[in-house]
């Protein structure tokens, strides 16, 4: 995807990245990039340095901030805050191609070394998994005696 107000430089980054095989939106005001992002996340924004409706800096504060758009890679216009790499300019099609490639493995990286974090559902909602081993464990053990009840031990409470 590629955001930003003037349509000469939209123009320019999306033909550039059709080029090389990519299916790119554009987006002309911050506002319509988030929306368009949150409904079908891309792996790569270009994001330029005038975007109308919500700043540059609230837009990638949103995309980070939304699990869906989480792992999308930024390049920026130029140098700022929280983006995977960024654009100076005047730049050829080279340097576009690169600043992807560069985003990309950066925001790959990252996502990399973040660490998963599981969780174990149950009726009572859901609780972190480290948690839920140690103070939620289930087993089912059964009766002493000819009855056949099984018996679920949960912690404390005996269902």
């Amino acid at each position: 995807m590629v955001v930003d107000y003037d349509p000469w430089l939209r123009h320019a980054l999306s033909t550039v990245l059709r080029h090389v095989g990519a299916t790119v939106h554009e987006a002309s005001n911050g506002a319509s990039a988030l929306r368009k992002a949150t409904e079908d996340p891309p792996h790569l924004i270009v994001l330029g340095s005038q975007v109308p409706e919500l700043s540059t800096l609230e837009l990638i504060a949103a995309l980070r901030s939304d699990a869906r758009t989480h792992p999308t890679a930024i390049v920026g216009v130029s140098e700022s805050a929280n983006v995977d790499a960024w654009l100076d300019f005047p730049c050829g099609p080279v340097d576009v191609l690169a600043a992807v490639v560069e985003a990309l493995e950066v925001r790959r990286q990252a996502l990399a070394a973040t660490p998963i974090r599981s969780v174990s559902a149950s009726v009572l909602g859901t609780v972190p998994l480290v948690e839920s081993v140690a103070a939620r464990s289930t087993s089912r053990t059964r009766k002493a005696g000819r009855s056949g009840n099984w018996r679920l031990s949960s912690g404390s409470e005996t269902l």
